[in-house]
């Protein structure tokens, strides 16, 4: 179910929680542990590869994309630059393959049950040059590829927030270091229904006990 995000209740995004479903074992608990770590910090956290999607958006906005990317890499932290032209470099074969005509900011959603809410946040709303089709996308920028978990979750919650997102839009999630593309969901909205609840109750559990 949608509905407003509480920040008194445990919360995260859309990439820590499908991460923690697709996951099991220590991994499992280590993500939690961190989410929670990390909103108790009290201090905004930036996503490491913000700066590189913003260069992405806004370099197909204004007609300068190059300039912006190659700015995102000099400013690049310590170890990021590569991974943000591997990031560059994956998009330009994305829209190269799949050439895109528009392409904006997308809003964002709250799915919420056990007691969890998780912010249902993709990146871009992009429309497809050759079909028209409308697609809204979710860019996994990280140095591990998504497990097949993972992707069903994050394509499944996009879709079940989609008449907040984009009415009409397909998910997507663009696996841009790698240039994997998955449209694809094997579990219907009732299957995820019944079971990401008690994913979200077991991400909930872990919140006092993660510090």
């Amino acid at each position: 179910m949608t509905r407003a995000a509480n920040p008194a209740r445990p919360h995260t995004t859309l990439q820590t929680f499908s991460r923690f479903a697709g996951e099991t074992g220590p991994a499992k608990t280590n993500i939690a542990a961190d989410a929670f770590r990390q909103q108790g910090s009290n201090r905004r956290f930036a996503p490491a590869y913000q700066t590189v999607l913003n260069a992405i958006r806004l370099g197909h906005e204004w007609g300068d994309y190059q300039q912006r990317v190659d700015d995102a890499v000099q400013r690049a932290k310590a170890g990021f630059g590569p991974k943000y032209r591997e990031a560059a470099a994956g998009w330009s074969e994305h829209v190269a393959a799949e050439p895109i005509s528009e392409l904006k900011l997308a809003p964002s959603a709250v799915w919420s049950a056990a007691g969890l809410d998780v912010n249902v946040n993709p990146h871009f709303v992009v429309r497809r040059s050759e079909t028209d089709a409308i697609e809204v996308m979710r860019v996994w920028v990280t140095d591990k590829p998504p497990s097949a978990l993972t992707v069903e979750v994050s394509l499944g919650l996009m879709a079940m927030c989609m008449d907040k997102l984009c009415p009409g839009g397909t998910p997507t999630l663009l696996d841009v270091r790698r240039n994997e593309v998955y449209r694809t969901r094997r579990y219907r909205d009732r299957q995820l229904t019944r079971w990401l609840p008690g994913e979200a109750a077991a991400f909930a559990s872990t919140w006092p006990n993660a510090a």
